[in-house]
């Protein structure tokens, strides 16, 4: 049994030079390789392989078995979970990525999300941020400018989406309902949280120009510690 504890958080760049594919596609499952192939683009190919191939890694380690005997089901809300017989113990992951960067949070303590964006300082943001944002943020957001109102806005979006991944209830959660406090040191506070529990929400910029949000909400009161960790599948 692997004898890691609390949160990590695992991120990998996408590289601008395409990994060979032969060694990763043997850890896939026939499913996966048919959705590997299915991308018209090679980069949408890349971010698919990488993230993949990041997730069966970790979680192989984690669960101390080879990466290709790795098999998931899917629950009714469509969240992937490890194959009851898979490994002995709970797992709880997350996987999230985009051009540019991929992550994978894993835990043995409670379910969690975890949301990477790029900062996309040419992307027109107004009308989303009305689409996602509640009328607190949205006042807040505004009263920026320049880069910190664009980089306020992937913090916001992506600490959302990382909240609503670990719910594992999708749309269910429109985003305006929910109402965050962001705060000093990437931390952030959650005034809508269904449960009475305090969430713990983080932002990273592992990377320059990309945003990683986690959350999740710890059983109890102990404190659950945070690792960010760089891989390469």
């Amino acid at each position: 049994m692997s004898e890691r504890s609390g949160v990590y958080i695992y991120y990998a760049r996408v590289p601008a030079v395409p990994r060979p594919a032969a060694r990763y596609l043997d850890w896939f499952s026939a499913e996966e390789r048919a959705r590997y192939e299915r991308f018209y683009f090679d980069a949408d190919r890349q971010v698919f392989l990488t993230a993949h191939a990041l997730q069966r890694l970790v979680l192989g380690e984690w669960a101390q078995v080879d990466p290709s005997d790795l098999q998931f089901d899917l629950l009714e809300n469509g969240k992937p979970v490890v194959a009851a017989g898979t490994s002995g113990e709970e797992l709880h992951f997350n996987l999230s990525h985009t051009r540019g960067l991929v992550a994978c949070a894993v835990s043995r303590t409670c379910p969690l999300g975890v949301d990477v964006e790029g900062i996309d300082a040419q992307r027109e943001l107004g009308g989303v941020a009305r689409r996602i944002l509640s009328a607190t943020e949205y006042r807040e957001w505004k009263s920026r400018s320049g880069a910190a109102r664009v980089h306020r806005f992937f913090e916001y979006w992506t600490l959302k989406e990382a909240y609503i991944k670990a719910l594992g209830v999708g749309l269910e959660q429109p985003l305006r309902e929910v109402t965050l406090t962001l705060l000093a040191e990437g931390k952030a506070t959650l005034s809508t949280a269904r449960k009475a529990r305090p969430w713990l929400l983080r932002t990273y910029e592992p990377v320059a120009e990309f945003l990683l949000s986690v959350a999740f909400c710890p059983p109890g009161a102990e404190r659950v510690p945070i690792q960010l960790e760089e891989r390469t599948p």
